[in-house]
């Protein structure tokens, strides 16, 4: 074997090693706008090959140009009015009103004469006439519309065989060859950021950063300093493995020796998305996304790299006539489901034809550019005997399986026996746990050694966040019900209460949350990051508090490292350690706390019940007439009790989080093979269906708006239509607007802060403190007669600020000069930040709002905690100096950005962390204990979301009485609550600064040295671990009771959440810069390990 290739260590001491030498580098031309996330980072303008939208039907851009270029148009101004209507919003409002104008009636090209005699139905005609051979769903770009046959049995009727039973034909499958699919990636113009060999990923810990080059050399040996990590299909074991096994093969005859292999990382998404809010329109698609790319281009979708490669149709409304025409009697339900699995199968075998097959033994010359388990032990996930199990018994595709399904498939056809019956429930299949259809990509590629089940992944939106979390926050709040009281109000108005965090990482929650209406899988993530304190202390049970707060903090813990974007193997191991105690925990809810409680449906599972009955019986045959009508012209339906609920776990779901870790390391994280991908682009055809007219052949309309739009699209990319844009763009930055009151341009990623340098919103600092002296916030200070606190301590921080050193007397503070004796304030402060996984993030700062944040402790308090926390309560800039003394000269004036901040600190009576499942618990400084003071933004490490204690209730005990201190966001003038938690599960990058070994992390702090420990067994720790029992609780929170609550407020947010709207980012258009790049402050970046990108 050739020596393996490293290498060079990056800023982050992590390299690459792969088997052979690379022809080519995809990452080595990345800049630091390349990690850029945030939408207010500055970042050239896009390739507009890249950004072409019509990429994944296969279109391409053209590449000459006609001579008339608005063709088949007649006109630019033709063609202007059709690009409007074929682009932005589907629906037309004000903003479209305004693109009309600008974009079209005030272009320089516009001409009325050209409208005469203009009729929208024959330009339709014109474009689709043209877009025949040349649109999106021609021939020459893949497009076909074909068909498949079934065979269709039925009971108790014999075939000779398979095929001589009756043949049902469904049409209108619209697809591209996978081939061409695969062959049109391939040579996109974003594969020259492809990664076509697989490479392993490696750690090396504790050695001083070299830079970031990374040019190969051959490895040496392996020092036990490193550690493997895993971020993209591309250096998961799955894809190293598939590149081994063509390496080693005998190369292809006629292939040149310098020739380079690779793999074709495919992967599918199917799912059905409902096309309207009502009715029951829907359609099918196949997606193809390709591993070569980054996660982070295959996320994004404007990135348009999502490839589609099918839509697929249901069973025609026909069926049950062509059945009866056939065998004489309807189907029944076993029959269509068998239909169902077999157009399934069909379609694939459709799409894997005879050129996929062959390239897929062979391959193709490209210009570059799961387990058995038994069902009464799946509630035991996590144990020993669980993860035996799950090796022992993984599930494989053999020989064996096969024959089983071709002799299942022989009862059904030639014996006439129902696909159901309870001869196959006991044949061979039910041991596999499978059913009759046979697999399309077992029948063409099995031969070849390709596994079906090992291209299965977990999903952990709809097995988690609509699963296995969903469910359990369904049944705390039946719980909460049959505990009686004000325990659902208190949870409502708790979650209600919530701050919302980021700009939209945590939403506001609405007031009705236990009502569960309107809720996707991100609001229930929502829920869970916050859970924790709104739960604490509402069961008053003995012990019953701790098991609940227990399995929140595991649940919010699994969640967190499931959805992280880069593992590491002891992070892994560490997340399997964490499986087991999650299992033990549920277990705990389920054997320990649910059978104290006669929990019930909830009225909405009721009510829902109830219809599901209503409509089966409404399509149940007609019952005889009763012998004695009813009086009433339209009785009433009967009412039905609640039934009783209780706690499952012998669920798949649940069986199925014990796998994560071992499928993240075969094909890395889940962020790379998330379904919510394919979700997104869901809304692509969601958008074009609105166009049709929404009849039964609505999949070809939208393949013809598509072709139209993809027509508009070419015509587009060679009319000079961008600088006329550009230039309305500019017109609106020219023009100050109503609510840029404090312009902030776009942030550079390299910059650790940006704050706007506007000088307009000015206040006095003497006024300020004499308007205010009597708020203890500002009080009068006792270390000088003439200054209030708030003066003395701001004039303290600038001369530090300006010297470098702390003022030692009176004097030193009476040298700083303010200009005007002006504070100049600003709205907010942008603060980048470097996420666990090596990306550029943005926070930001609002004192009204998002105004909590974090930094790193001082040396000699890190060993208690890592971080000091504080609440942003004003920032503003100056332009200081330092007075001559005894006939020195004056210092240089300086700009300084200040913080005003009001400080909390670490309550050390409520221990937090991984070793006893709780949240850091923070309370305010005392006023009299330096509670507020100012500081550099330089020192921000990251904005924090802390969440109230809403179980210890409010006072003004560290704050007495009426403060400007306090913001209006918290509802009270005069109270402050007691405690706050550290939401650590808040964001993944938050989570990490507290799990600790973070490689984006590690330049900025040393990781938390103390490892979490877990609990792997049954018993319950003791009950005086428990911080918050019914004392704590009951009435702290001044919630009404159930006689007195609001009801208006009960329905206040039947949709789930309220938009915030708190946060007041003034965007500019993408690459351009109004203003200098402040660099006042230090520049913390070359330390976050971007220095030498």
């Amino acid at each position: 074997a050739p020596p393996s290739i490293e290498t060079k260590l990056n800023s982050f001491n992590l390299f690459r090693r792969y088997s052979g030498r690379p022809q080519h580098d995809p990452e080595e031309d990345v800049a630091p706008h390349d990690f850029a996330d945030a939408p207010t980072h500055a970042r050239p303008p896009p390739d507009p090959d890249e950004a072409n939208p019509l990429r994944p039907f296969g279109s391409r851009l053209p590449t000459s140009q006609s001579t008339n270029m608005f063709a088949p148009f007649l006109n630019a101004t033709v063609f202007r009015l059709m690009k409007w209507f074929y682009s932005g919003s589907a629906v037309k409002s004000a903003g479209e009103l305004d693109r009309l104008v600008n974009d079209v009636l005030l272009a320089e090209d516009f001409d009325r004469e050209d409208l005469q005699g203009f009729r929208a139905a024959r330009e339709f005609d014109r474009m689709d006439a043209f877009a025949a051979t040349q649109g999106a769903f021609s021939a020459d770009d893949g497009w076909r519309e074909g068909s498949i046959k079934i065979n269709v049995p039925k009971e108790k009727i014999s075939h000779e065989s398979e095929e001589s039973a009756p043949e049902l034909e469904v049409s209108g499958i619209y697809f591209r060859t996978f081939l061409e699919v695969i062959k049109a990636a391939a040579q996109a113009v974003d594969t020259r950021k492809a990664h076509w060999l697989p490479f392993g990923f490696y750690w090396r810990r504790n050695v001083p950063p070299t830079g970031s080059q990374q040019t190969p050399e051959p490895a040496e040996d392996v020092p036990a300093s490193e550690e493997r990590m895993y971020s993209e299909l591309y250096n998961s074991d799955a894809m190293i493995e598939a590149d081994q096994a063509i390496q080693s093969a005998p190369r292809e005859a006629g292939d040149a020796p310098d020739l380079e292999y690779a793999v074709a990382p495919i992967m599918l998404y199917s799912d059905s998305t409902h096309l309207t809010n009502f009715g029951t329109a829907s359609l099918w698609p196949i997606y193809v996304f390709f591993g070569w790319l980054s996660k982070y281009v295959r996320a994004k979708p404007n990135s348009f790299v999502a490839h589609h490669l099918a839509y697929i149709p249901s069973l025609p409304d026909t069926v049950q006539a062509w059945y009866q025409k056939h065998y004489g009697e309807p189907a029944s339900a076993a029959i269509l489901r068998f239909c169902k699995r077999e157009l399934m199968q069909k379609i694939w075998m459709l799409l894997l034809d005879t050129d996929f097959v062959h390239a897929y033994e062979h391959g193709f010359l490209c210009p570059c550019p799961d387990c058995h388990v038994n069902k009464n032990d799946i509630y035991l996930m996590g144990t020993k005997r669980d993860l035996a199990s799950r090796t022992k018994n993984a599930r494989k595709d053999t020989g064996p399986l096969q024959h089983a399904i071709a002799t299942v498939r022989r009862w059904i056809f030639q014996d006439g026996i129902s696909p159901e019956a309870s001869r196959v429930e006991n044949s061979p299949l039910n041991t596999h746990s499978t059913t009759s259809s046979r697999s399309a990509f077992s029948t063409r590629l099995f031969t070849f050694g390709f596994d079906v089940y090992q291209m299965l992944v977990p999903d952990p939106m709809h097995e988690f966040e609509l699963g296995v979390w969903k469910s359990t926050f369904t049944h705390l709040i039946r719980v909460l019900i049959a505990a009686g009281g004000a325990c659902v109000q208190q949870l409502d108005k708790r979650f209600s209460q919530v701050p919302t965090f980021g700009r939209d990482t945590v939403r506001r929650f609405g007031a009705n949350v236990s009502a569960l209406k309107k809720l996707a899988a991100r609001d229930f993530e929502d829920i869970l990051q916050v859970a924790i304190p709104v739960f604490e202390g509402l069961l008053n049970r003995p012990g019953h508090n701790k098991i609940v707060l227990d399995m929140l903090f595991l649940l919010a813990t699994w969640h967190a490292l499931a959805k992280l974007r880069i593992h590491s193997d002891s992070s892994l191991t560490r997340f399997e350690r964490i499986c087991s105690s999650l299992s033990v925990a549920m277990r705990m809810f389920m054997n320990k706390l649910c059978p104290d409680y006669d929990t019930k449906e909830l009225p909405k599972e009721t009510a829902s019940r109830q219809r599901r009955k209503a409509a089966t019986a409404a399509k149940a045959p007609p019952a005889k007439a009763p012998a004695a009508p009813s009086t009433s012209p339209h009785p009433a339906p009967r009412k039905e009790p609640a039934k009783r609920k209780r706690f499952d776990l012998n669920t798949y779901k649940f069986h199925r989080l014990g796998d994560y870790p071992r499928c993240i390391r075969r094909f890395a994280t889940t962020d790379g093979w998330t379904t919510q991908t394919g979700e997104l682009e869901h809304r692509r055809v969601k958008r074009f269906y609105s166009r049709t007219n929404k009849n039964s052949e609505f999949a070809g309309q939208i393949a013809k708006h598509q072709r139209r739009e993809a027509l508009i699209y070419k015509v587009a990319s060679t009319a000079p239509i961008a600088a006329l844009r550009r230039r309305r763009k500019l017109g609106q930055r020219l023009q100050l607007q109503a609510t840029d009151k404090d312009p902030l341009s776009l942030t550079l990623p390299t910059q650790h802060y940006h704050i706007s340098d506007d000088p307009r919103n000015t206040v006095k600092l003497d006024a300020f403190a004499h308007e205010n002296q009597d708020d203890p916030a500002c009080e009068a200070s006792c270390l000088h007669l003439f200054y209030t606190r708030f003066v003395y301590k701001v004039k303290a921080h600038i001369y530090e600020r300006l010297t470098g050193q702390e003022p030692q007397t009176r004097d030193h503070v009476a040298q700083v000069r303010i200009r005007s004796d002006a504070l100049h304030l600003h709205k907010r402060v942008r603060l980048n930040y470097t996420t666990y996984d090596m990306r550029r993030a943005q926070d930001s700062i609002n004192p009204t709002t998002h105004s909590d944040v974090m930094m790193l402790a001082p040396p000699d308090e890190a060993s208690i905690h890592p971080y000091v926390y504080a609440r942003v309560l004003s920032v503003f800039h100056v332009k200081a100096y330092i007075a001559g003394y005894g006939g020195s000269a004056d210092s240089e004036e300086q700009l300084l950005h200040i913080l005003w901040v009001r400080w909390f600190e670490l309550d050390n009576t409520a221990p937090g962390g991984f070793s006893t499942h709780r949240l850091h618990r923070l309370r305010f400084a005392h006023v009299d204990e330096d509670a507020f003071g100012f500081i550099s933004p330089s020192r921000l490490l990251r904005g924090a979301h802390l969440i109230p204690a809403f179980a210890h209730g409010r006072s003004d005990s560290t704050l007495p009485g009426s403060s400007i201190a306090r913001r209006d966001s918290d509802g009270e003038e005069d109270q402050d609550w007691n405690y706050h938690y550290v939401g650590m599960f808040s964001d993944r990058d938050l989570f990490m600064r507290y799990f600790g070994n973070a490689v984006g992390h590690q330049h900025t702090a040393a990781v938390t040295a103390a490892q979490p420990e877990f609990d792997e067994t049954e018993d319950e720790r003791p009950e005086e671990h428990d911080q918050n029992d019914a004392a704590a609780s009951a009435t702290n929170d001044g919630i009404p009771g159930q006689a007195e609550d609001d009801p208006e407020n009960d329905e206040a947010a039947d949709y789930g959440y309220i938009s915030s709207g708190d946060e007041d980012e003034s965007l500019f258009e993408e690459g351009q810069l109004d203003g200098d790049v402040d660099d006042a402050e230090e520049d913390i970046t070359a330390a976050e390990g971007y220095a030498a990108l």
